[in-house]
Order: C-alpha cells, then structure tokens, then sequence
C-alpha cells in the first residue's frame, strides 16, 4: 500500500517539531489543536487548498517524532511564579528559612506554609500539551488577569493542616453553596466592591476546630 501524502517536507516537520519544544521550555506548550493550526499555517505557505487537518493528525504527527516530543498532561502556572520558579530563588528561600528557624528557635508547630491556587473560570486546571522529551514534566503560564475562584490552604511544618478558605467573585456565588457545605465552612461577605466592575466578592472562610 502506498504511504499517503506527506502535508509537511521533513525540513518543514523538524521546523515544527523545534518550534514545539521551544514554545514549551518557555512556558507556553500546545496543545494537539494549536500544533495542527501552526501546521496548516506552513502548509498554506505552499498550498492554500487545504482547508483544514484531519482530527488526529496532530497525534499522529507527535507519535512520529517521537524521540523528540511527546504528549504530557500540565498544570497552569501564573506568570509570576513561572518567572520566580527557579533554582538560584528556591535554595536562597530555603537558606533564608533555615537561618531564621535557628536564630530565633521557632519552634515546627508554628510555621505554616500558606500558598494560594486559581482556580480559573470556565479553563481547565489541567489540559495534555505536547513538550520536548526531556521534560520531566509540564507546566502551562496563564494571566493572573483572568477571573478566578482563590483556593487557599495552610500547612504545617508537623504535618498537621488548617481548612481550606475558598475565595468567590460575587456573580460567581451561589446561594445555594452555602447549604450545601460539607467543610462546614462559614459565608462571610467581605464587602469589598470594585470600582470598576461593581461586583460583591464573597468569601467561604471555615473555622477552625477548637
């Protein structure tokens, strides 16, 4: 049986292949949607009949290169965090941490760690990306300009953990989540309004036991 038609030269594909793995270190990988797009993109360079790509050329264009790219799925990082997620930054923070535990002998029992997850509106937290091969693992930078339900947590140095405390934009609060509350957490709202959007944030802030 004779090999189908190549839409892509092999200079063209490894341009392809390069660009993915390229765009992915820097934070940004595609998904199997946006790699068909850049395709088609190149491809009209020299034959703008073809309209449109078949829905799992993409996949089986990342299965042919194999060696060099492949599918992972990702977590989304916000801009910031991306660009202070280094290694230089996370052992001086842990220097700094160390150095201030003995001088002042804090005790495990009060340190916590509170970090803070967005949970974006109407995206996924998680979506597959394809990224180089050598890539342990995956992670997509976002806008922190984008709409988000706030995740709050609170971790202690001896393993134990205080509740989560979950932030909501106003329009995005429902009524009926205030019965529906198996952390048993409390409503309050905080009564901030933005000036520009005129919008109430409410905020789902649990107690805490004892």
């Amino acid at each position: 049986m004779a090999a189908k038609h190549a839409y892509l030269n092999p200079t063209e594909s490894q341009t392809l292949v390069d660009f993915i793995k390229e765009i992915a270190d820097q934070g940004y990988p595609l998904s199997y949607k946006k790699i068909a797009e850049y395709a088609l993109a190149i491809i009209h360079i020299h034959n703008k009949s073809i309209d449109h790509l078949g829905k799992y050329w993409a996949d089986c264009f990342v299965r042919r290169h194999e060696e060099e790219i492949g599918a992972k799925t990702c977590s989304l990082l916000e801009k910031t965090c991306a660009q202070a997620l280094n290694p230089a930054n996370v052992k001086s923070h842990y220097e700094l941490l160390q150095s201030a535990i003995e001088d002042y002998s804090i005790l495990l029992k009060n340190i916590y760690n509170c970090d803070e997850t967005g949970c974006p509106l109407n995206i996924p937290l998680q979506q597959k990306v394809v990224v180089s091969t050598k890539n342990k693992q995956a992670c997509a930078t976002s806008s922190a300009s984008k709409e988000h339900i706030m995740v709050l947590e609170f971790i202690c140095a001896d393993g134990t953990a205080l509740q989560l405390v979950v932030i909501f934009p106003g329009k995005a609060f429902l009524e009926k989540w205030k019965q529906v509350n198996p952390l048993k957490a409390k409503y309050v709202p905080n009564g901030a309004r933005n000036a520009t959007t005129n919008l109430t944030t409410g905020m789902l802030t649990p107690k805490r036991d004892g």
